[in-house]
């Protein structure tokens, strides 16, 4: 069964509420199973991915979508300290909880594909190994679920 939660939303096991936090599992959100709860308040719920644009709070952060990187980047850079910024370098990044930012694992360099996600990725075999199939067809489908994978997590 997949699971309907999308990008870095995981569903809640106790409620199926998706949210970007473990923390915010088993609290009274007042979000129906399959709901999104808003990174930006952790109070509001919205019925799809689609309706995250309805979250309050996330005009002008990085959460908005209609900013350009560097603006995104600027704000997250602003309402971090040095330390926090340090930790998000390391493989295994802590969670900015105040900011909505969900821990994750950065040693996820596509070689087998989006691995290391609580998501359900696809995995594939390592460089050598796709090589070895000496097939240009079977390279790109593979970038191409690759490429859909990640976007659709990130």
């Amino acid at each position: 069964r997949l699971d309907p939660c999308l990008g870095e939303f995981t569903r809640c096991p106790d409620s199926g509420v998706c949210t970007m936090s473990s923390h915010w599992c088993g609290a009274k959100s007042g979000c129906k199973r399959g709901q999104y709860l808003c990174p930006s308040d952790s109070r509001t719920c919205v019925d799809s991915a689609a309706d995250y644009a309805k979250c309050p709070g996330i005009k002008g952060t990085h959460l908005d979508w209609t900013l350009g990187t560097e603006a995104r980047l600027d704000f997250l850079v602003a309402h971090t300290s040095l330390s926090a910024q340090i930790g998000q370098l390391h493989n295994t990044a802590p969670e900015l909880l105040e900011l909505g930012v969900p821990e994750y694992q950065w040693l996820n360099d596509d070689q087998h594909g989006v691995a290391r996600t609580p998501a359900r990725a696809t995995v594939f075999p390592n460089g050598v190994g796709l090589g070895a199939t000496f097939s240009h067809a079977t390279l790109r489908a593979v970038g191409a679920v690759v490429g859909r994978e990640a976007r659709g997590l990130h």
